[in-house]
């Protein structure tokens, strides 16, 4: 009998240490699985962000696109002016986009996240242009001097959730 209490005796004050060793390696495995869960779920939102980002972008590109088809169809330089209610401006000195309504002021493209303004900055001679660029002329049907429109395209684009938003400048010119 004393043998077997000397065995329970013995036993008991082991158990012990095999349950803290369990809750040690117990509590060290969960806190590795929530780090895992959190890291995941970041890497999601960081996906998720990049899609909304890239959407964005390429509705930007298509309102850029827009307007240029617009330009190359529009004979008529009359409706550029500073009151801009169809998304057409006179030129200006400072950043004309960042202080405009853009859901009133601007030409939206149905279908996509877009809009676009477009600002008329003014007729410039070939000839000019071409001496500033260190060039006789510039190759065109004619050979003379003629003129240029130039304009400045502003297009914002957001992402589908609208949380994301891109914005593209261009130049673009047309012969006249």
């Amino acid at each position: 009998m004393e043998g077997l209490r000397n065995c329970l005796g013995s036993g008991s004050s082991q158990g012990g240490v095999v349950l803290m060793s369990g809750l040690i390696i117990l509590t060290v495995l969960t806190l590795l699985g929530i780090s895992r869960i959190q890291a995941t779920q970041l890497e999601a939102r960081m996906a998720g962000n990049y899609s909304q980002r890239t959407t964005a972008f390429e509705a930007a590109e298509a309102a850029v696109r827009a307007a240029e088809i617009y330009l190359d169809s529009k004979a008529n330089l009359s409706g550029f002016d500073a009151d801009g209610s169809d998304g057409l401006y006179a030129c200006s000195s400072d950043d004309r986009w960042k202080g405009i309504d853009w859901d009133a002021k601007a030409v939206k493209l149905t279908g996509f996240h877009s809009a676009y303004i477009v600002e008329h900055c003014g007729t410039f001679s070939q000839d000019r242009d071409a001496r500033m660029l260190n060039r006789d002329s510039y190759d065109n049907e004619s050979g003379s001097g003629g003129t240029r429109e130039r304009f400045l395209i502003t297009a914002r684009g957001t992402g589908p959730s609208g949380s994301g938003q891109v914005f593209i400048q261009a130049t673009y010119e047309l012969e006249m």
